[in-house]
């Protein structure tokens, strides 16, 4: 189900992003065509995926990517993305986008 609200000539379309089988170091493109947009002002995602991943939208590069906690001390506390190759399909996030028709 897609729902669709007007916010200022802005419509929010919410959905559920699944990302790929085999990830591409630094992330999958998305295009205001996915979201039925004209133009994609921004991405928001809701939370962690069912299987533990963090999505992030990076606007500069117009691609969502992917991060995991490896505990690794040298990381202070940051998340570190994905490796090449990783399954990250079990781990939808819903998304709201918000951009003009």
């Amino acid at each position: 189900m897609t729902i669709a609200l007007t916010l200022e000539n802005r419509v929010m379309r919410f959905g559920r992003y699944t990302g790929e089988a085999s990830y591409t170091t630094g992330g999958e493109a998305v295009a205001a065509a996915d979201f039925k947009l004209s133009r994609l002002d921004h991405l928001i995602i809701n939370g962690t995926g069912e299987g533990g991943y963090c999505f992030a939208y990076d606007p500069s590069a117009g691609k969502i990517k992917a991060f995991y906690g490896d505990y690794d001390p040298a990381a202070a506390g940051a998340l570190t993305e994905v490796p090449a190759a990783t399954d990250v399909s079990g781990s939808p996030v819903d998304v709201i986008a918000i951009g003009l028709p």
